[in-house]
């Protein structure tokens, strides 16, 4: 009695006319865009490590393998934030699944190839890369790694602006 008392007459009911507001709907699509990014975040060095144990082989358990990514992740995150904010930014600019992955993916083997071909021509200036500083993370170089953190977070947070200008354009906040 009191369930049904309350839909014909109360929060229940006025709360089912009144569906979601605007911007929840917006946060929860934000949001969705965002752990998608995140999710592709972890795919991709899963892949690099997965084609490198396939390709030369490995004498450690896949425990310790595990271990030891979950670690070099770990250790390696400020320089993925640049990454993820890329990721992000194809997510809201394609609005698509598996056009947001596959042009993320793509963008990031592309980025990843240039950046290691042109590092033996200018590598004075790519040193501070986050890609090159991915591959150079067990050198404890800590000026390159900070620089390198620095510019992967720049790129993170223009991206996010990007994202966040074609987000409310395309959606009218």
């Amino acid at each position: 009695a009191i369930l049904t008392d309350d839909f014909s007459n109360g929060l229940l009911r006025h709360y089912i006319v009144g569906g979601y507001k605007r911007f929840s709907i917006i946060c929860a699509k934000f949001i969705h865009y965002l752990l998608g990014s995140v999710i592709l975040l972890f795919v991709y060095p899963l892949i690099c490590v997965l084609l490198t144990a396939v390709i030369y082989g490995v004498e450690q358990s896949f425990l310790e393998i595990v271990q030891t990514m979950l670690l070099f992740f770990i250790k390696s995150l400020t320089l993925y934030l640049g990454i993820l904010g890329l990721f992000f930014f194809i997510s809201i600019s394609t609005k698509k699944g598996v056009a947001a992955m596959g042009a993320s993916i793509a963008i990031s083997v592309i980025i990843t190839v240039f950046t290691n071909a042109f590092y033996e021509k200018i590598p004075e200036i790519l040193k501070y890369s986050p890609i090159i500083s991915l591959n150079e993370l067990t050198s404890n170089n800590d000026k390159e790694y900070l620089i390198s953190s620095i510019i992967s977070i720049l790129i993170m947070l223009i991206c996010f602006w990007g994202s966040f200008i074609k987000f409310k354009e395309d959606d009218a906040l």
